[in-house]
């Protein structure tokens, strides 16, 4: 028989250190998730070519890769519209793509809970300069499409650097 209620039973952990918390748990699947993100992103850079547009978008992803690994709401926000923006830059959408990209857009909302930090203020300048810099990117695919270019990428960055 036990001199404990229910309530105020004591907790038996083996190891303090190694306690399940439901932090710790988000911290890993935010861990994990940015993982798959940088993986997703650096195939977007070097598997599909869809010009200048499509690497930067890549780029990105990697880029967001600590952010999210540190539960950035904003990064992952950024990172589904990011995953969204490759799917209607990808001019040859396999069935493979489309289902990658939409598994790891829904892993990424599935797992709203593992991103429970707003950014700081210095991110919005961040967010305006990368849209910036996607803008300068569709265009430069434009005007290689209409042959006014000789490789969109090359041109994207030259127009960024000044």
């Amino acid at each position: 028989m036990s001199t404990h209620s229910a309530s105020d039973a004591p907790s038996l952990r083996v190891t303090p250190a190694f306690a399940l918390t439901s932090e710790r748990l988000g911290r890993w699947i935010a861990a994990a998730v940015a993982v798959l993100v940088a993986s997703f992103g650096a195939i977007q850079v070097g598997a599909v070519e869809n010009g200048a547009a499509g690497t930067l978008v890549g780029v990105a992803l990697i880029a967001l890769a600590l952010p999210l690994a540190r539960g950035r709401r904003r990064a992952q926000v950024a990172a589904i519209g990011l995953i969204a923006a490759s799917l209607v830059l990808d001019a040859d959408l396999s069935t493979r793509a489309l289902a990658t990209a939409f598994g790891v857009a829904t892993l990424l909302a599935l797992a709203t809970p593992a991103f429970p930090a707003t950014g700081d203020p210095a991110t919005r300048r961040h967010l305006v300069s990368a849209s910036l810099l996607l803008a300068i990117g569709l265009l430069a695919d434009l005007a290689y499409a209409h042959g006014a270019v000789a490789h969109p990428l090359a041109v994207t960055l030259m127009i960024a650097a000044i």
